[in-house]
């Protein structure tokens, strides 16, 4: 009876884990917003989101899906405060630099964000930008995006403040420029969010100390049996 409540103790503590939020249904492999990129593209693209109320509030991190293009295209990615209709702020957090694939097909980019408490229910925009990033020859490119509207806590929405001069750009720019949208598409993204040490939910390391206690009050009860 003991080592069934620690597998369900166990089994507990991983649904009881986080939340992801994503597409549902999911993106189709094919379907595309665009053109992005560091050429006559846009150089902002990002989809807002709805942090869980469900104790599930710190991001952990998030996936886009970016077509590849002739050449490598300079991107970061941030996570940044939402009123509904703009940026606020300032990013709350930015990635290292890196650069799209060449080649063919997409590629899902995970951007590991290392645990940022967000606030339950509010809204923030995952979003990646070519701003303030050097490059050489300039290239366009496209994002997966469900052409309906798959996620109902948020939307895609782009900005194009500084597409004439992106190397130039700067982040700070996005808050003084109106931000596009169209309606009833999302971009093709997750986002993994996992308990707030706010939230009541025991830590990793309890549950584990709690796990091994319970295995060795488990051990202990089966020795005495043995005499």
């Amino acid at each position: 009876m003991l080592k069934k409540f620690v597998l369900t103790a166990i089994l507990g503590s991983i649904a009881y884990a986080g939340a992801v939020l994503t597409n549902n249904p999911a993106w189709n492999g094919t379907d595309t917003a665009n053109s992005f990129g560091t050429g006559t593209g846009t150089p902002t693209y990002g989809e807002t989101i709805t942090v869980p109320i469900d104790g599930n509030d710190v991001l952990t991190n998030f996936v886009f899906q970016i077509e590849s293009a002739p050449q490598h295209i300079p991107i970061v990615a941030y996570v940044q405060a939402w009123n509904g209709t703009e940026t606020t702020g300032s990013p709350l957090f930015s990635s290292v630099p890196e650069t799209t694939f060449t080649g063919t097909g997409f590629a899902g980019y995970n951007f590991n964000v290392l645990n940022l408490a967000l606030t339950p229910g509010a809204q923030y925009i995952l979003y990646v930008s070519t701003l303030g990033q050097s490059f050489g020859i300039g290239a366009d490119t496209s994002f997966g995006a469900t052409l309906t509207d798959t996620y109902s806590g948020g939307g895609f929405f782009f900005n194009n403040v500084d597409q004439s001069h992106t190397a130039g750009g700067s982040i700070a720019d996005l808050n003084t420029n109106s931000w596009g949208n169209v309606g009833g598409i999302d971009l093709a993204f997750s986002a993994t969010f996992i308990q707030g040490a706010s939230s009541g939910a025991p830590e990793p390391s309890s549950i584990v100390l709690m796990i091994t206690g319970l295995a060795a009050l488990a051990w202990g009860r089966r020795r005495r049996s043995l005499h």
